[in-house]
């Protein structure tokens, strides 16, 4: 509300500190025990927030819509999909409907509880289409190349070295920096890749499309933020098949 000086009246720093100190002992203990509740996030049903979460929004149409926008440009139908970092399942979801019956998706996610979301949103937003898009899509709990930043435990999971991915059409990452390694050690040569940049984890735009840019492909990017480290970006990259 306004003050008498007509601005806006400020949070004094005593409150905001504890209410920093509430969110962090609540993300620490009480967070993960409580159950997920199901959201619409650009399509796909998915349990991206926990019951408490104060920030928790239920509807984001525009929910990665950079990433997931250019993803959708590079898939045809029947194509294969390998995607690092499956996340939430949105982009997973997405992929899996473009593909259609004669396609496929490969999904890497680390984290246990985010390959079970991951499942669950493919079964959600199949209910509401009624399809079945997970029935095209295998999703391993694996660290690909370098676990640069994980978020929640590895426990269980497999690693993959980026040069034994599997051959595929397109490749779509959101993998928090390991990104940088996969791109320069992977023997694979899809039509299009789709990467986003993370520059504070050590993965800038400019070296993902000096790399990309010497295996011979085409580059496109798209601002998504500036942060500190500078800009991230999701670099597009197509290459002509012969």
């Amino acid at each position: 509300m306004p003050d008498q000086r007509g601005g806006s009246e400020r949070i004094p720093p005593m409150i905001e500190g504890a209410t920093a100190q509430v969110r962090r002992l609540y993300d620490a203990t009480l967070r993960r025990r409580l159950p997920r509740i199901p959201g619409v996030y650009n399509g796909v049903v998915t349990r991206r927030y926990y019951l408490l979460d104060l920030q928790a929004r239920l509807h984001e149409p525009d929910y990665k819509a950079t990433l997931v926008d250019s993803m959708m440009s590079a898939i045809a139908p029947g194509d294969t999909v390998v995607e690092i970092g499956g996340g939430y399942g949105v982009c997973t979801a997405r992929a899996a409907i473009a593909v259609g019956d004669e396609g496929r998706v490969v999904s890497y996610e680390a984290n246990a509880a985010q390959v079970s979301a991951i499942e669950e949103a493919l079964e959600l937003t199949g209910e509401v289409r009624g399809d079945r898009p997970g029935d095209r899509v295998d999703v391993r709990q694996a660290v690909v190349g370098s676990d640069v930043k994980i978020y929640g435990s590895m426990a269980g999971a497999s690693r993959i070295d980026a040069s034994d991915l599997p051959a595929c059409d397109v490749l779509v990452m959101d993998c928090e920096g390991a990104e940088r390694a996969v791109v320069r050690d992977m023997e694979i040569d899809p039509r299009a890749v789709v990467v986003e940049s993370h520059p504070q984890q050590g993965s800038s735009t400019d070296v993902l499309t000096q790399t990309l840019s010497e295996r011979g492909y085409a580059i496109e990017t798209t601002r998504v933020t500036v942060t500190a480290d500078g800009p991230k970006d999701i670099v597009t990259a197509t290459r002509e098949i012969m």
